[in-house]
Protein backbone atom coordinates (compact mmCIF):
# COMPACT_ATOMS: atom_id res chain seq x y z
CA UNK A 1 0.00 0.00 0.00
CA UNK A 2 3.08 2.25 -0.30
CA UNK A 3 2.23 5.58 -1.92
CA UNK A 4 -1.43 4.87 -1.97
CA UNK A 5 -3.93 6.33 0.20
CA UNK A 6 -4.76 4.02 2.76
CA UNK A 7 -7.83 2.62 3.55
CA UNK A 8 -8.34 0.02 6.70
CA UNK A 9 -10.89 -1.98 4.71
CA UNK A 10 -8.10 -2.77 1.83
CA UNK A 11 -6.15 -4.52 4.60
CA UNK A 12 -8.87 -6.33 6.18
CA UNK A 13 -12.60 -7.04 6.48
CA UNK A 14 -11.59 -8.91 8.95
CA UNK A 15 -10.70 -6.64 11.27
CA UNK A 16 -12.20 -3.61 12.80
CA UNK A 17 -10.93 -0.44 11.35
CA UNK A 18 -9.96 0.56 15.09
CA UNK A 19 -7.59 -2.20 15.40
CA UNK A 20 -6.14 -1.84 12.35
CA UNK A 21 -5.32 1.69 13.68
CA UNK A 22 -4.15 0.40 16.75
CA UNK A 23 -1.61 -1.59 15.01
CA UNK A 24 -0.71 0.87 12.85
CA UNK A 25 -0.08 2.98 15.06
CA UNK A 26 2.58 0.97 16.90
CA UNK A 27 4.47 0.52 13.90
CA UNK A 28 4.61 3.92 13.65
CA UNK A 29 5.72 4.62 17.23
CA UNK A 30 8.59 1.83 16.40
CA UNK A 31 9.15 3.52 13.40
CA UNK A 32 9.15 0.97 11.49
CA UNK A 33 5.98 2.71 9.42
CA UNK A 34 5.66 6.49 8.90
CA UNK A 35 1.87 8.26 7.74
CA UNK A 36 2.27 10.71 5.21
CA UNK A 37 -0.85 13.05 5.97
CA UNK A 38 -2.78 14.81 3.56
CA UNK A 39 -2.07 18.67 3.98
CA UNK A 40 -4.48 21.36 1.93
CA UNK A 41 -0.68 22.79 1.40
CA UNK A 42 -2.48 26.41 2.00
CA UNK A 43 0.42 27.78 4.45
CA UNK A 44 3.23 27.03 6.19
CA UNK A 45 3.29 25.17 9.15
CA UNK A 46 2.45 22.18 6.32
CA UNK A 47 1.71 19.99 9.35
CA UNK A 48 -1.46 23.03 10.79
CA UNK A 49 -3.80 21.63 7.95
CA UNK A 50 -3.75 18.31 7.75
CA UNK A 51 -6.57 15.80 7.66
CA UNK A 52 -5.76 12.88 10.13
CA UNK A 53 -8.14 10.41 8.37
CA UNK A 54 -6.17 11.06 5.08
CA UNK A 55 -2.58 9.23 4.43
CA UNK A 56 -0.63 7.27 2.86
CA UNK A 57 1.94 4.55 4.05
CA UNK A 58 5.26 4.71 4.25
CA UNK A 59 7.47 1.51 5.45
CA UNK A 60 10.70 2.10 7.61
CA UNK A 61 12.95 0.88 4.40
CA UNK A 62 12.96 0.50 0.97
CA UNK A 63 15.33 -2.66 0.91
CA UNK A 64 12.84 -4.41 3.84
CA UNK A 65 10.35 -3.59 1.55
CA UNK A 66 11.13 -5.20 -1.55
CA UNK A 67 12.82 -8.42 0.63
CA UNK A 68 8.94 -8.63 2.25
CA UNK A 69 7.70 -8.53 -1.24
CA UNK A 70 9.70 -11.15 -2.07
CA UNK A 71 12.60 -9.50 -4.22
CA UNK A 72 15.90 -8.66 -4.55
CA UNK A 73 18.74 -6.90 -6.32
CA UNK A 74 19.10 -9.22 -8.56
CA UNK A 75 15.60 -9.50 -9.07
CA UNK A 76 15.37 -5.56 -10.29
CA UNK A 77 18.43 -5.91 -12.76
CA UNK A 78 17.28 -8.81 -14.15
CA UNK A 79 13.43 -8.68 -14.97
CA UNK A 80 11.58 -5.37 -16.74
CA UNK A 81 8.39 -6.67 -15.61
CA UNK A 82 9.42 -6.18 -11.67
CA UNK A 83 10.17 -2.33 -12.44
CA UNK A 84 7.56 -2.30 -14.43
CA UNK A 85 4.72 -3.30 -11.84
CA UNK A 86 6.51 -2.43 -8.89
CA UNK A 87 8.37 1.37 -10.11
CA UNK A 88 5.38 3.29 -8.86
CA UNK A 89 5.95 2.01 -5.24
CA UNK A 90 9.40 1.28 -5.14
CA UNK A 91 10.23 4.88 -6.20
CA UNK A 92 7.86 6.54 -3.94
CA UNK A 93 9.05 4.77 -1.06
CA UNK A 94 12.77 5.69 -2.14
CA UNK A 95 11.89 9.62 -2.72
CA UNK A 96 9.65 9.77 0.44
CA UNK A 97 11.98 7.73 2.49
CA UNK A 98 15.09 10.10 1.49
CA UNK A 99 12.57 13.39 2.22
CA UNK A 100 11.84 12.10 5.54
CA UNK A 101 15.54 11.58 6.91
CA UNK A 102 17.24 14.15 5.21
CA UNK A 103 15.63 16.52 8.10
CA UNK A 104 17.54 17.19 11.23
CA UNK A 105 18.02 14.26 13.05
CA UNK A 106 16.58 16.62 16.58
CA UNK A 107 13.33 17.28 14.43
CA UNK A 108 10.40 14.89 13.91
CA UNK A 109 10.37 13.19 10.44
CA UNK A 110 7.43 14.76 8.67
CA UNK A 111 6.10 14.58 4.89
CA UNK A 112 2.79 15.63 3.58
CA UNK A 113 0.80 14.98 0.15
CA UNK A 114 -1.76 17.15 -1.30
CA UNK A 115 -4.75 15.78 -3.66
CA UNK A 116 -7.40 18.25 -4.95
CA UNK A 117 -10.43 17.66 -2.48
CA UNK A 118 -13.22 17.89 -4.97
CA UNK A 119 -14.77 14.82 -5.51
CA UNK A 120 -13.87 13.19 -8.69
CA UNK A 121 -10.33 15.11 -8.98
CA UNK A 122 -7.59 13.02 -9.45
CA UNK A 123 -5.23 15.90 -8.98
CA UNK A 124 -2.52 14.65 -6.85
CA UNK A 125 1.22 15.57 -5.60
CA UNK A 126 2.78 13.17 -4.43
CA UNK A 127 4.69 14.70 -1.59
CA UNK A 128 5.05 18.05 -0.36
CA UNK A 129 7.75 19.18 2.49
CA UNK A 130 9.06 22.84 3.09
CA UNK A 131 11.82 24.46 3.77
CA UNK A 132 11.32 27.62 5.35
CA UNK A 133 8.82 29.95 4.08
CA UNK A 134 8.97 28.07 1.44
CA UNK A 135 6.56 24.96 -0.04
CA UNK A 136 8.23 22.40 -2.26
CA UNK A 137 6.02 20.12 -4.40
CA UNK A 138 7.55 16.43 -5.61
CA UNK A 139 6.26 14.51 -8.00
CA UNK A 140 7.66 10.89 -8.56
Amino acid sequence: MVGRKFKYTTVSRDHRPQELASALDLLCMARLAFRVYHSSSDSIPLGATINARMFKPLFLDLGLMSTICGLNLLDYERAEDIMFVNSGAVCEQFIGQELLFSQSFYHEPELWYWNREKKGAAAELDYIASDGTQRIPVEI
